[in-house]
C-alpha cells in the first residue's frame, strides 16, 4: 500500500519548529513518509522543486513559509498561523490557503472571525487546532543550570531583544517589571536570567541599578530543561503568543509559570490551581505575586504539581496524535491520490534537504557578515555534492 508524504517546512534547524517537524514525523512515520526542510536559506531553494513535487501534502509550521511557496505549488498546502501582530500578512496568506492550523482556540476564534471580515468564501473550510507538547526529558531531569540563591527569587524571562517584531514577546514589559522592581525597593530580592539574544546592554544597566541579572544567551536545547530548573518563577508576558512552547516546559520542570491569561494558556490553565495569570502591564501585581508564592512554600508546591501532572499529559506524543486526522482531511477534501515515491529518494532528499539547513547562529551571521554569508553557503555546497550522485541513483531506481 503506498504511503502519502508530507513535506514539512521550518525555519532554522535549533529551533521550535524543527523540534515540531521532528515530533510530528516520530508520532506518526508509520502512517506517512516526511520530507523535512528549511524555508530560513533562502540563498538555495533549488531542492524545493524536487521536494514537492515527491509530496502529496505541503505543510510550512509558520505563515512565512506558506508565502513563500504558495505559488510553487499546485499540491494542497496546510498553512500553520501561530499568531500575528499585524493583520496584513494573515489576509495576504487566506487566499491562497484554504486549510489552516492554529496552536490555540483564540487565534481559531481569530482567524475565523478575520475569514468573516476578508473574505467568507473561506469560512465553509475549518481552523484545525493542535496544542504544542513538551519533550520527556523535561519531566525527568534534575540537572541544574545555575545554582539558585536562597535568599533570593529567581524569575526567567526568554525572548530576545532584537529583532522582536512588533514586540511579540513582551520585551517592553519586562523592561518595565525591571523598573518597577528598582523604584519599588525590591531589587534585593530578585535574581532574573534571561536567555535569548541582545541582552547584554540591558543586562549592564540594569545590572548598574541594583538587580542582579544572568545573561544566559542563548541556550541549546539539550541545556534547557535544566535552565528551567534553575527558576522559581517563569514570565510569560506577551500580549499576543498563541502556543508558547516555554509554557509547558516550564510546568514540567516544575517551576511555576506566571503568564497572561491567552492562546494555550487559556485552553489549558486554571488560575491559581495550575497557573497564575497575571496582567502583563500591572507590574506591581507581578512583583507581588512572585513575593507571595515564595513566602507561601505549600500553595507554591501545589500550584507546581497540579502543572506537571498537566504537563504530563501533554508530550508530543499525546498532543500530535490529532496530525493524522487533520492530514488524511486535507488530503481527502483535495482528492490526493498518494504518489508512492521510492523510499530510497524520500531518504536522499532528506539528507539535501538537512544540508541546506541551517541554525539561528549561521542566519544571524549571513546577515552581518558577507564573508560568513560565503563560508555557511561554501559548507553546504561541500555537504551537497557527497548526497547528489546518491539522489541521481535512487531517481535511477523508479
Amino acid at each position: 500500500m503506498k504511503k502519502y508524504t508530507i513535506a514539512i517546512a521550518y525555519d532554522f534547524n535549533d529551533w521550535i519548529l524543527y523540534r515540531w517537524a521532528e515530533n510530528i514525523k516520530k508520532t506518526h512515520s508509520d502512517k506517512y513518509n516526511f520530507i523535512l526542510f528549511s524555508f530560513a536559506n533562502t540563498s538555495n531553494q533549488n531542492h524545493i522543486k524536487t521536494v514537492f513535487k515527491h509530496a502529496d501534502l505541503i505543510h510550512p509550521l509558520a505563515m512565512g513559509g506558506c508565502n513563500m511557496y504558495n505559488r510553487e505549488t499546485d499540491k494542497p498546502i496546510l498553512s500553520t498561523i501561530n499568531h500575528w501582530t499585524d493583520e496584513k500578512p494573515v489576509i495576504k496568506t487566506l487566499p491562497y490557503t484554504k486549510h489552516i492550523l492554529t496552536v490555540s482556540n483564540e487565534w481559531k476564534e481569530n482567524l475565523i472571525k478575520l475569514k468573516q471580515k476578508t473574505n467568507t468564501a473561506l469560512l465553509d473550510y475549518p481552523v484545525y487546532v493542535i496544542h504544542t507538547g513538551v519533550d520527556p526529558v523535561f519531566l525527568t531531569n534534575q540537572d541544574i543550570l545555575y545554582p539558585k540563591s536562597q535568599n533570593k527569587i529567581t524569575a526567567g524571562f526568554f525572548a530576545k531583544n532584537t529583532s522582536n517584531e512588533n514586540d511579540r514577546k513582551g520585551t517592553r514589559h519586562f523592561k518595565a517589571l525591571l523598573e518597577y522592581i528598582i523604584e519599588s525597593g525590591n531589587a534585593d530580592k530578585f535574581t532574573f536570567i534571561l536567555s535569548g539574544a541582545g541582552w547584554s546592554g540591558i543586562v549592564q544597566k540594569y545590572k548598574r541599578l541594583g538587580i542582579d541579572i544572568i545573561d544566559a544567551g542563548f541556550v541549546p536545547d539539550k541545556d534547557m530543561p535544566a535552565l528551567y530548573k534553575s527558576l522559581d518563577f517563569y514570565l510569560m508576558l506577551s500580549d499576543v503568543e498563541g502556543g508558547p512552547a516555554t509554557i509547558l516546559e516550564a510546568m514540567a520542570s516544575k517551576t511555576m509559570v506566571l503568564s497572561t491569561n491567552i492562546g494555550l494558556p487559556r485552553d489549558i490553565g486554571i488560575d491559581k490551581e495550575n497557573i497564575i495569570f497575571i496582567d502583563s502591564a500591572n507590574y506591581k501585581d507581578i512583583t507581588d505575586k512572585m513575593l507571595y508564592y515564595h513566602n507561601t512554600p505549600e500553595q507554591y508546591k501545589q500550584i507546581i504539581e497540579n502543572a506537571y501532572r498537566l504537563a504530563s499529559k501533554m508530550t508530543y506524543q499525546d498532543t500530535f496524535k490529532g496530525f493524522a486526522d487533520i492530514y488524511d482531511e486535507v488530503l481527502k477534501d483535495n482528492n490526493v491520490e498518494p504518489i508512492g515515491s521510492n523510499i530510497e529518494i524520500i531518504n536522499v532528499l532528506q539528507e539535501i534537504c538537512d544540508a541546506n539547513s541551517i541554525s539561528v547562529l549561521e542566519h544571524n551571521n549571513m546577515k552581518k557578515e558577507p564573508s560568513a554569508r560565503e563560508f555557511i553557503k561554501k559548507k553546504i555546497k561541500n555537504r551537497l555534492k557527497k548526497i547528489i550522485s546518491k539522489l541521481k541513483s535512487a531517481m535511477k531506481i523508479t
